[in-house]
């Protein structure tokens, strides 16, 4: 089975009930709506799953294409895929007054600059205000231990829709 399919080859239903682990989950709680998320995404390349996500994080933003610009030049800086199949893609910038957030699980994985060489099917995207260095580093801390965890991970990865995607991250609580 070529890698692009490996993560997607088996789908099958899961079970909320379970999932546990430690960390701070309110900013990931307070900012990710089904609106703000798409399963499956039919992005074909890197680009095109970061214009998604802006687009899912900003909907009606004046400034929707600086913001693509100031999230494509952090990934051009410092690659955002963490390995095992996720990337974190995020950004401080004076374009956004508040923390916003959006994610989406790519129906075709894609190469992503990951350093272990895997490609992407799950990838989150957080803008942050500038001002506000230590609420961005929360939430990318919440992010980081929510997909640290593999029964979190497999269960994001196995959503079938965009309200499961969330009930999976509202369902991982406090151990």
């Amino acid at each position: 089975m070529g890698q692009a399919n490996r993560y997607h080859a088996h789908r099958k239903p899961f079970s909320l009930i379970g999932l546990h682990f430690s960390g701070h989950l309110l900013p990931i709680k307070r900012l990710l709506t089904a609106g703000r998320v798409a399963v499956p995404s039919r992005s074909r390349t890197k680009d095109e799953v970061l214009e998604e996500l802006v687009r899912l994080a900003a909907p009606d933003s004046p400034v929707h294409d600086q913001l693509l610009d100031a999230v494509r030049a952090r990934e051009v800086a410092f690659p955002t895929a963490l390995g095992d199949g996720v990337a974190l893609p995020h950004v401080r910038t004076a374009l956004v007054k508040t923390l916003t957030m959006s994610a989406c699980v790519l129906n075709d994985p894609i190469a992503f600059g990951a350093s272990d060489g895997n490609v992407v099917d799950v990838l989150f995207l957080l803008l942050s205000p500038a001002e506000s260095p230590s609420e961005h580093l929360s939430a990318l801390r919440s992010l980081s231990k929510l997909i640290a965890n593999a029964d979190v991970l497999f269960a994001l990865r196995h959503a079938t829709s965009e309200e499961q995607f969330v009930a999976v991250v509202n369902a991982a609580v406090i151990k």
